[in-house]
């Protein structure tokens, strides 16, 4: 008994580290997420001086009509480009919500692999050829920390 108990501490541990592993992942998407929307500023930067470029090219008759159509066919790509930056963002935004879905799953369930802890020890508590052999003292200071709160 004591060797399975000693297996769901260690299996408590792992899913700590895994919840570890979790967190790390979704501060690495935050991060990505904050990469992202930098490239997207830039972006609005550059429409924002290929506008700028739309109203200086105006100046110049001879070459307005050529110029203009080539700034449609840009304007028209990086509209485009912006659309699918927007579509990508999106995307981030869905999967950050997943993966902080996921984590609450994870803190769920270790929670109840806790509540089970706590009930395999309140079961080995009751078994009376147990009680002999482990002090009541004991018994109770194991069952007080499993009842504490996980702190993170």
């Amino acid at each position: 008994m004591i060797h399975l108990l000693s297996s769901m501490i260690h299996l408590l541990s792992s899913m700590t580290h895994l919840l570890s592993s979790m967190i790390h992942l979704l501060s690495s998407m935050i991060h990505l997420l904050s990469s992202m929307t930098h490239l997207l500023s830039s972006m609005i930067h550059l429409l924002s001086s290929m506008i700028h470029l739309l109203s200086s090219m105006t100046h110049l008759l001879s070459s307005m009509i050529h110029l203009l159509s080539s700034m449609i066919h840009l304007l028209s790509s990086m509209t485009h480009l912006l659309s699918s930056m927007i579509h990508l963002l999106s995307s981030m935004i869905h999967l950050l919500s997943s993966m902080t879905h996921l984590l609450s799953s994870m803190i769920h369930l270790l929670s109840n692999m806790t509540h089970l802890l706590s009930s395999m020890i309140h079961l080995l508590s009751s078994i009376p050829s147990l009680q002999q052999c482990a002090p009541e003292n004991d018994i109770r200071d194991l069952q007080l920390n499993m009842s504490l709160p996980i702190i993170y």
